[in-house]
């Protein structure tokens, strides 16, 4: 047999030696707490006020919460999921369709027929959020 490098003996810096396999897992963290922030600012800023200065934030927070979430991905190809993880996407996709979706009803439409979808899915949202920063924080920990 050829002795070949596989994926599970490098990273994107080289032998698995010189970075945790863990590093991952902090950043699914701390992209939950920046999502978790973007839609809250979000809520905030179309409750209580803030104008551009809100929507600016709340966009830069998810934008750049997506970015780590996605560089994340790549550390984590090679780990295992989950419930955390599983229930942390299951809530982001529920709150999604939720708050998304109430909103262009509402815009196309001038319809609501559910008037409450939009706060709760905003709160599957924030929970999604958070759940994946605990499975971050799980998963770092040596828990699943």
């Amino acid at each position: 047999m050829l002795d070949r490098p596989t994926a599970a003996d490098a990273t994107l810096d080289g032998p698995a030696e010189r970075v945790s396999p863990r590093w991952p897992l902090a950043f699914v963290g701390l992209a939950g707490l920046l999502g978790a922030g973007g839609v809250a600012v979000g809520a905030a800023g179309a409750h209580v006020g803030g104008g551009d200065l809100a929507r600016t934030s709340s966009e830069f927070l998810m934008v750049h919460a997506a970015a780590v979430l996605g560089g994340a991905a790549a550390g984590l190809a090679l780990l295992r999921s989950s419930v955390l993880l599983i229930a942390a996407l299951g809530l982001l996709t529920v709150g999604a369709a939720l708050f998304g979706g109430e909103l262009a009803v509402a815009a196309l439409l001038d319809w609501r027929p559910l008037p409450l979808a939009a706060p709760t899915g905003g709160l599957c949202l924030i929970a999604g959020w958070l759940c994946l920063a605990v499975a971050g924080a799980a998963a770092a920990g040596g828990r699943r």
